[in-house]
């Protein structure tokens, strides 16, 4: 049996995540949460409705291998009465979890708990178990479904984007094998089509010839004759281009007549 997540405070906020994130979402929401003391509120606007706060982040960055402590600054607005938080970092948009400065604009703003907007299922234990019921499903073949299909998939793709965003060098290795991957799939289907689209040969199929033509109206033997000396002539012009002679100079006489076969031979007649 799981044991309860060990809290490192005494915030509802963390009580409230323990219940409800799976182990590693957690773990990266109670790091956030430890650095709220690291964060200097200043309150811009206040009508009871909605508050707007600056945050000066004092945050541990490296830089060239040196870690170094960097003041920045936020702003983060509340909407009291919709529980809507905003941050300027844009960190939620990323990491699908509150960053420190709305976790602090939530305290000021007296709000004890996470809005459940704020709360996504795919980071939940609720969700794990889920999967782990559509995963014995699907291993079992006891239904072929899709919407099983589609969370298994889901829940392994978290785990890559988990992992792939710890760093700039692990998002380009997940960036760079997604389209091979992709490929991988398109083949796949493809290849499947196409099987499924072959008609096996076998003792009982029938061979179709071509129906016996009828003659029909078209050009003469003339007009075909014709048609080919043409064609014959203006392939030849292609070929050969005649070289260009000075002005005044009279070409020898067998550079005036070119070689042109019987015109029998050349439309292959007796």
């Amino acid at each position: 049996m799981e044991t309860a997540p060990f809290l490192r405070t005494s915030s509802p906020f963390e009580k409230q995540a323990s219940s409800i994130y799976t182990r590693g979402i957690f773990k990266k929401f109670q790091e956030e949460l430890m650095e709220i003391a690291s964060c200097v509120p200043t309150i811009i606007h206040d009508d009871g409705k909605k508050l707007t706060i600056r945050i000066k982040s004092f945050e541990n960055i490296k830089v060239k291998h040196v870690y170094k402590i960097i003041a920045k600054e936020f702003t983060m607005s509340v909407d009291q009465t919709e529980y809507l938080v905003a941050c300027t970092c844009k960190s939620f948009e990323f990491r699908c979890y509150l960053c420190r400065h709305a976790l602090v604009a939530l305290q000021f703003a007296g709000i004890a708990r996470i809005p459940e907007r704020y709360i996504l299922k795919r980071w939940t234990i609720e969700m794990r178990y889920r999967h782990a019921n559509d995963e014995y499903i699907i291993q079992n073949g006891l239904v072929d479904s899709t919407a099983c299909r589609y969370s298994n998939i889901i829940h392994h793709l978290m785990k890559v984007v988990e992992v792939g965003s710890m760093s700039e060098a692990m998002h380009d290795i997940v960036v760079q094998e997604i389209p091979n991957l992709l490929k991988k799939l398109i083949d796949s289907s493809q290849s499947q089509a196409s099987s499924e689209n072959d008609i096996p040969s076998g003792s009982h199929s029938h061979v179709v010839n071509d129906p016996p033509r009828a003659k029909t109206k078209g050009r003469g033997r003339q007009k075909i004759i014709e048609s080919s000396i043409k064609k014959m002539k203006k392939s030849s012009k292609l070929k050969r281009r005649e070289p260009r002679l000075p002005k005044g100079h009279i070409p020898a006489e067998d550079t005036m007549q070119p070689h042109v076969q019987p015109m029998h031979r050349v439309l292959g007649m007796p």
